[in-house]
């Protein structure tokens, strides 16, 4: 397993384009420097009225399948 450290600054208005549909992917690039996308809905459990926002921790099976993202506290 692998873990990998995130920031996300995400509006409301923005993740809107996530929830209708129009965008399915996240792309990011993690703390370490690496791109990184995984499907949107999995942060909707994170979204308030602000939209998505954070430092959060994915984490990966050996074939680099999305297992869990938990939040961490503040930005990196």
């Amino acid at each position: 397993m692998e873990k990998i450290q995130i920031n996300l600054a995400i509006s409301v208005e923005e993740f809107q384009r996530y929830y209708t549909g129009q965008a399915q992917t996240v792309r990011v690039r993690s703390v370490d420097g690496r791109m990184i996308h995984f499907p949107a809905n999995r942060l909707r459990p994170f979204l308030d009225h602000n939209g998505v926002f954070g430092h959060y921790e994915l984490e990966l099976d050996n074939e680099s399948k999305l297992l869990s993202i938990s939040k961490l506290d503040g930005f990196k």
